[in-house]
């Protein structure tokens, strides 16, 4: 079972339509990251659908570079202000 914030309730992977549209859906992306290669849109499905696989919160690779950047950009201002004081 995992527990799907978009559906917002426990569902069987293998267990519903959904369920079985989602495993086929996964297994045709996890077959194309080695053979053609994913777009970026298809590379966040698949890490999403990891994630709910394994009951794990999901962040896209955008997310995660955005969140770095901006602690970056404070942490170059806090060294400004310690050189400057």
């Amino acid at each position: 079972m995992i527990d799907s914030p978009q559906i917002g309730k426990e569902t069987h992977m293998f267990g519903s339509k959904e369920g079985s549209m989602d495993q086929a859906r996964f297994d045709e992306l996890n077959r194309k990251r080695y053979l053609d290669g994913l777009t970026d849109e298809e590379a966040d499905e698949l890490g999403r659908l990891m994630a709910e696989r394994e009951g794990k919160p999901y962040q896209s690779a955008e997310e995660f570079h955005h969140e770095h950047d901006v602690e970056d950009e404070a942490d170059a201002a806090r060294r400004q202000l310690r050189q400057a004081g």
